[in-house]
């Protein structure tokens, strides 16, 4: 069949034109490339616990029946062995494909080259989905170098047989404080964080600079001093001393980390242990340290290997795997469009409910800094050592000094 010369020139043009679109995309990263098929097994090592390994087996047995050419092995190892035995391995030109551990490893994994980052395609495509700020706990700069599996956050646990309605906000639980229900709260820097919301005050600003929020701070720094005053308080830096005084039944609520929940659990009466939320207060609700359990691709990996461990990460961040995870092996979702039912898996509900208010984690060495070498502030004004104002200059000063030793 002829063309006309008109009907010629439009076919062209509309070549042309198609090119340029998936030249376009293809530049953007609009979409992450998938493998035609993928073949061979790939390398996992974690260190979950008993209820969280079968779920994670689960959904890796899921992933192998859609890829019948794969096969993904998986060790545990021992939670205090872990990161020494990966590094090691990688430093030797092995080791897993795939390592399942906490994002605040991030750091020293850069500092190692133990890690490769995520293509940023496929980066920005698992983000999509993920609560905010979720991704930013594996991020290095711009690169990512580990992809969120489940989130871990702070929460008000309480006792159901002491405790008729939980606090929504900070009157009401200095209200059930003044009634006799006693109260454990931690002072470290990160277990007491979550105030610093409640005031209206933030760590970071709108540049993603880690400040001293002078007002919230001050304002939260006073709340916690006046309610020291009240007996039924019991401020410590002792978290693991106030988590035995919950459940010897001598707290009734405690502020804990997500987990806490198995050992609590198991330490008390079937059915007795509730969580919800943290209590907003004047400034806007709670805003708690968002930590997160991650998996990092091993520089070692074979190009295979590789794809086949972008995949599993792909799969088991989507959303039905995500479910089966949180029904099964009780692990906090990392997707905002998991559905979680409020009345048959409160716990869970009112863990992801904190999260979305969460601050993440991130690989700053400011925030190490202040996390690690600036917990006794709190101790020092509840102790009489400074003010509240006094406290708060101080830090702000000596996150000045910290900045120009670091350069910033």
């Amino acid at each position: 069949m002829k063309l006309s010369r008109s009907t010629g020139f439009l076919l062209a043009l509309l070549l042309v034109v198609g090119l340029l679109i998936l030249g376009r995309s293809a530049l953007r990263g609009d979409a992450a490339p998938r493998p035609a098929r993928l073949t061979g097994p790939i390398l996992l090592w974690h260190r979950w616990d008993e209820g969280q390994t079968a779920a994670l087996l689960q959904a890796i047995a899921n992933f192998e029946q859609a890829f019948p050419g794969v096969r993904v092995v998986v060790v545990r190892q021992p939670a205090d062995e872990l990161l020494s035995r990966y590094t090691d391995a990688v430093d030797n030109g092995f080791g897993p494909d795939l390592l399942l551990g906490p994002a605040e490893w991030l750091p020293q994994l850069v500092q190692a080259h133990a890690v490769d980052p995520f293509p940023p395609a496929l980066a920005q495509e698992l983000a999509n989905g993920l609560f905010p700020g979720a991704l930013r706990t594996g991020q290095d700069g711009d690169a990512t170098y580990a992809t969120p599996l489940a989130l871990r956050i702070w929460a008000l646990y309480y006792n159901r047989s002491l405790v008729e309605t939980p606090p929504l906000t900070l009157d009401d639980l200095l209200l059930q404080a003044g009634q006799g229900l006693n109260v454990g709260v931690g002072t470290s820097f990160e277990a007491a964080l979550w105030g610093l919301g409640t005031m209206g005050g933030a760590l970071y600003d709108d540049a993603g600079r880690l400040l001293v929020d002078k007002e919230g701070f001050t304002s939260w720094f006073t709340w916690l001093k006046n309610a020291q005053t009240n007996e039924s308080f019991v401020l410590s830096s002792n978290q693991e001393g106030l988590r035995r005084f919950f459940l010897e039944g001598k707290l009734a609520y405690l502020v804990d980390r997500s987990e806490a929940w198995t050992e609590l659990t198991a330490g008390l009466p079937e059915n007795a242990l509730g969580v919800r939320p943290l209590p907003s207060g004047p400034g806007g609700p709670a805003t708690p340290l968002l930590r997160a359990h991650a998996l990092y691709l091993n520089p070692e990996s074979s190009r295979g290997q590789r794809l086949i461990s972008q995949e599993l990460v792909r799969f088991l961040t989507a959303k039905e795997q995500q479910t089966l995870l949180m029904r099964r092996g009780g692990v906090i979702p990392v997707r905002r469009d998991v559905r979680i039912n409020s009345r048959l898996n409160p716990e869970m509900y009112a863990f992801a409910t904190q999260a979305r208010t969460a601050i993440p984690w991130r690989n700053d060495p400011l925030l190490l800094w202040l996390l690690e070498d600036q917990g006794d502030i709190y101790a020092q004004v509840l102790d009489g050592i400074r003010t509240p104002a006094e406290a708060v200059d101080w830090l702000e000063a000596a996150l000045q000094e910290q900045q120009a030793a670091e350069g910033e």
